[in-house]
């Protein structure tokens, strides 16, 4: 399986931007950005589903069900975090041009996208088993 074939309404790319504009974001701080490669790198894991699918994991329903909602909670935690930067914005002036609303939002519409996709998936799994 590749990732096109689960067929999400949004790409790799969209997820390296964002990783892009975080370490933009922290280095704007004044923050070293190797003191919290860990913090990125936890958020980057659970997108790690990306690179299993892309490089042609074979998952069984219950998988793809999962792997669905890891970016499920992957997307949202990324959403908590733009609203989080957000509130501390007045703090930080090389954040001022950063339009941290709009990113939040962003965030959300990829959530609902892969929404559809996370429920379908769930009906598909735990339907099977309910009729056994």
């Amino acid at each position: 399986m590749k990732l096109r074939d689960l067929n999400i309404p949004f790409h790799i790319t969209e997820v390296s931007d964002d990783h892009e504009l975080l370490i933009s974001l922290v280095e704007g701080t004044g923050f070293k950005v190797s003191a919290v490669r860990h913090t990125v790198g936890t958020v980057l894991a659970r997108m790690g589903l990306w690179r299993l699918v892309n490089n042609g994991l074979r998952l069984g329903e219950l998988g793809k069900f999962e792997s669905l909602e890891l970016i499920s909670v992957g997307i949202q935690g990324k959403r908590l975090l733009w609203r989080t930067f957000g509130e501390l914005q007045e703090s930080y002036p090389a954040w001022e041009a950063t339009n941290f609303h709009d990113l939040e939002l962003e965030a959300m519409k990829q959530r609902d996208g892969v929404e559809k996709f996370r429920l379908r998936e769930a009906k598909l799994v735990f339907g099977a088993f309910g009729d056994e």
